[in-house]
């Protein structure tokens, strides 16, 4: 079964989008908030950032792999130096990373854009399953 990025552990989804964007190496930008995103004409940032991590996420067809095994990848890339889509990834690199996203708070925003998550996917489930609809686990 191929899992969406939206629906893995909000650690898990940090951790792939540290591997990711260590690559991406993405330009500092406000997340905003999700209203803000949908009604404005102009890409945002973060949203731009996003997208590019979810088709990376896709290319790798990470969506087949189990949550342990991601967690695999991510702990064997910051133990050795790592071919990653081309490039030679350090480990300080992924750490770098983290650091960053933790300074431009973004860790932080998707930690608590989570929470808001679960409680509005707790309160569609009853009413998906009038449907028939089962999301995924």
């Amino acid at each position: 079964m191929n899992t969406p990025l939206m629906f893995r552990p909000v650690k898990l989804r940090l951790k792939i989008a540290y591997l990711i964007d260590t690559i991406l190496d993405s330009p500092e930008c406000a997340p905003g908030n999700t209203a803000t995103r949908m009604i404005d004409t102009d890409p945002n940032g973060y949203a731009v950032m996003w997208g590019q991590i979810q088709n990376i996420y896709g290319y790798l067809n990470w969506g087949e792999l189990s949550d342990d095994e991601i967690n695999d990848i991510y702990t064997s890339m910051l133990a050795v130096p790592t071919e990653f889509r081309g490039i030679m990834v350090q480990p300080m690199a992924i750490i770098d990373t983290k650091r960053r996203w933790d300074q431009r708070n973004w860790s932080r925003y998707e930690q608590r854009r989570n929470g808001r998550r679960t409680i509005a996917r707790v309160a569609a489930v009853p009413v998906l399953a009038c449907f028939g609809i089962v999301l995924p686990q």
